[in-house]
């Protein structure tokens, strides 16, 4: 099992709509990684299955992501940080992200730099070890309208790790 990266775009638009994007076996997995590009992905289904070591759903640097009526969902043995921007924005509007069974690092999101919104949005996670399910450096999204429900096994979740501005909750 090897690394696998279903989508990589560099200065480029991608869009899916009414997609299934699915992994079942890899070391670590990245569904779309984009470069000063962006993402649209509309009423679809991104998800890692547990043959997964580790997984990423969107991983962007510059650019923007614009995800509605989508299922994000991760059952990653070990480790996920499921949506990562460095610079970029997000609108994220009616989705569902769900992390479950994993048991290593977890990050729902982590965001540098970044702007946007996560609205009308459920967050499920139900995970074996310790986390952070939003980590905040210099400006992330604002959450509004959203409910987020997490457990852990056997370990402590940490909801919110900010540096800088603090996003509106």
């Amino acid at each position: 099992d090897g690394d696998l990266v279903i989508v990589s775009a560099v200065k480029s638009k991608v869009a899916a709509s009414k997609a299934r994007i699915s992994a079942a076996r890899a070391m670590s997995c990245t569904a779309f990684a984009c470069e000063d590009g962006d993402a649209v992905v509309d009423d679809c289904v991104v998800e890692a299955a547990s043959g997964v070591r580790v997984f990423g759903a969107f991983d962007l640097s510059g650019g923007s992501l614009s995800m509605r009526g989508t299922l994000v969902e991760s059952y990653a043995d070990l480790g996920l940080n499921m949506i990562s921007l460095r610079g970029a924005s997000i609108l994220m509007d009616r989705c569902l992200a769900r992390a479950d069974s994993g048991s290593g690092f977890l990050r729902m999101g982590s965001f540098s730099q970044s702007r946007g919104e996560i609205r009308n949005s459920k967050i499920l996670v139900s995970w074996k070890g310790s986390g952070t399910l939003f980590e905040v450096a210099g400006g992330g999204p604002d959450f509004r309208f959203d409910t987020i429900v997490a457990d852990a096994e056997r370990g402590r979740l940490r909801f919110f790790e900010v540096a800088g501005k603090v996003p509106q909750l």
